[in-house]
């Protein structure tokens, strides 16, 4: 069970980790949407600058996107540690209600 705790700590901070540069990686990205769309007139010139803003956009809308399924993922992962953690503690409530003696298994222990 302290294994399962430390996993799930550490999942948390990684998952915290993720939706920082998840928040940081937007703001970029709306910074970037605002200096694109200044000039409308402008499509049919277009600028080395323009070109390396729309890379780096594209780039990062990449990069969000990732992050975003990462974060899902660990999310996902998160929660499912969570319930075996909510299982594990009722169960050694029963166990100690009962008076057994806690016993456990290799296979058990993550």
């Amino acid at each position: 069970m302290i294994q399962a705790n430390s996993q799930v700590t550490r999942l948390d901070h990684r998952l915290a980790d993720t939706l920082m540069a998840k928040k940081q990686l937007e703001e970029e990205l709306a910074a970037l949407k605002g200096i694109s769309s200044a000039s409308p007139g402008t499509e049919d010139t277009v600028s080395p600058a323009g070109l390396i803003g729309r890379s780096k956009y594209n780039e990062m809308a990449c990069e969000l996107e990732e992050m975003r399924d990462l974060a899902t993922n660990r999310l996902g992962e998160l929660e499912r540690l969570q319930r075996q953690h909510e299982d594990k503690v009722a169960e050694c409530a029963r166990l100690s209600m009962q008076g057994s003696p806690i016993v456990f298994s290799p296979n058990s222990v993550m």
